[in-house]
């Protein structure tokens, strides 16, 4: 191998070391992650609240999986809704996708600053993680979304108009 092969092998290396840096800058910039998710209507839950399975897909099996379960049903509630089956209807989101452009501030300090958890609790027993590919891994779990609690609060910071309000 030739000194001048050598080289453009170190230059080639060192520019997607460089923009791989670059990119993982811009995301921590926005202030969260979701992870690639699902939600399921999994049956009936207290009022006020939505019973959901969550599926997640990671890397890693290990790392963040309840953070990662609660983040991924908080947001799907919110801007996604919840498929139905059988037995169990599907639900509309709190919100518009719109939403989230809007108020950036509000989503950056719910989903980054760990507020996301006080509304949503992983069931322990349900969690189920199985391989899919390589490096990929399909994580489920039963969670309690508290939907009351989690319109209130974006009722009480502007994202949805109230129900008082109208009458």
């Amino acid at each position: 191998m030739k000194n001048t092969d050598l080289r453009e092998i170190i230059i080639l290396l060192l520019c997607c070391f460089l923009c791989a840096n670059v990119c993982g800058a811009k995301d921590k910039e926005e202030g969260y992650f979701i992870p690639r998710h699902d939600l399921t209507a999994e049956g009936t839950a207290t009022e006020g609240n939505y019973t959901v399975e969550a599926v997640i897909y990671q890397q890693k099996p290990d790392k963040g999986i309840d953070s990662a379960l609660r983040k991924a049903a908080v947001y799907g509630t919110i801007f996604k809704g919840i498929t139905g089956k059988t037995g169990a209807p599907s639900q509309r989101p709190l919100a518009p996708a719109s939403a989230e452009a809007a108020h950036p501030e509000f989503f950056s300090r719910l989903f980054g600053e760990d507020e996301y958890r006080r509304y949503a609790d992983v069931i322990g027993s349900s969690l189920r993680v199985e391989k899919v590919e390589k490096r990929l891994y399909r994580i489920r779990a039963v969670v309690v979304v508290h939907k009351d609690s989690l319109r209130r609060l974006l009722e009480e910071n502007g994202i949805l108009e109230s129900f008082n309000d109208l009458f």
